[in-house]
């Protein structure tokens, strides 16, 4: 039976198994959260991935004498917190560190909600007439970031959004240098 014919909790079993075998999941990675599977061959990859609707797959070749390996990289995470939370019930090696990944997600959200809920109240206090200096000073922030979160800014720098639209090559390497364009 194919991957994507498996019905869904089939499906989560088995990724789970994959994962505990041919997985990694890191927490602590300096650039975020991990998730990587690695096989050679690439269409078990593919399946998984286009099952899924998320990941990157990525091909790699460490000694000529070695057979090229792939791997489906999860490093978002909303993808990874879909992916433990389907996969959580069947881990049977992976689940301590799957545990550690799902509580990292919690405090990362727990950590973006304060923050919503600081800007909601900044903005309250700001249209009511306080003073955006005065606001500045109690919440610890600059004078700046008070007038940007009153003027609704949407926090992806212009920088992320110019990346997703960068070319990469089969490394996951840019193949364009970076520079600033307009929003098309």
């Amino acid at each position: 039976m194919r991957v994507t014919d498996m019905p869904e909790e089939v499906f989560n079993a088995y990724l789970a198994g994959f994962t505990d075998g041919e997985g990694y999941l890191g927490a602590n990675q300096p650039e975020g959260m991990r998730i990587i599977l690695a096989n050679c061959v690439p269409d078990v990859l593919r399946d998984i991935q286009a099952r899924l609707g998320y990941g990157s797959i990525k091909s790699q070749k460490q000694r000529d004498n070695w057979r090229e390996r792939f791997t489906l990289d999860i490093s978002n995470m909303c993808d990874a917190y879909n992916f433990l939370t389907r996969c959580r019930p069947y881990f049977q090696i992976k689940a301590v560190p799957a545990d550690e990944m799902l509580r990292r997600i919690a405090s990362c959200r727990a950590a973006h909600d304060a923050i919503i809920a600081r800007n909601a109240a900044i903005v309250m206090r700001a249209e009511a007439g306080e003073m955006r200096k005065a606001l500045a000073t109690e919440y610890g922030v600059s004078p700046q970031l008070i007038s940007r979160i009153c003027k609704g800014h949407k926090w992806p720098s212009e920088r992320s959004r110019t990346a997703k639209r960068r070319k990469r090559d089969k490394f996951g390497r840019f193949t364009e240098p970076y520079h600033l364009a307009s929003p098309s």
